[in-house]
């Protein structure tokens, strides 16, 4: 089964991972600004990485969230 695990910023072919995408951004060095130029999304548990849209979309589909919604938020999985 393909379900989100995990919040993800993607940057410059780097997949940045946490609890929510806050504590992400908060755990890298302010320079690195991740989320200029970054892709919000989630990473699934196969560690596709998907932008929020269809991260959405999957969690509706897989039931992860009861209601759809436009773009998956860390705060729709916890």
């Amino acid at each position: 089964m393909k379900v989100i695990t995990q919040a993800a910023i993607w940057n410059n072919g780097i997949v940045y991972k946490g609890k929510r995408h806050k504590d992400i951004v908060m755990s890298q060095p302010k320079h690195l600004n991740i989320r200029k130029g970054g892709i919000e999304g989630f990473v699934t548990e196969q560690g596709i990485f998907l932008n929020r849209k269809d991260a959405a979309k999957l969690a509706y589909q897989m039931g992860q969230i009861s209601e759809p919604v436009e773009e998956l938020k860390s705060e729709h999985l916890y």
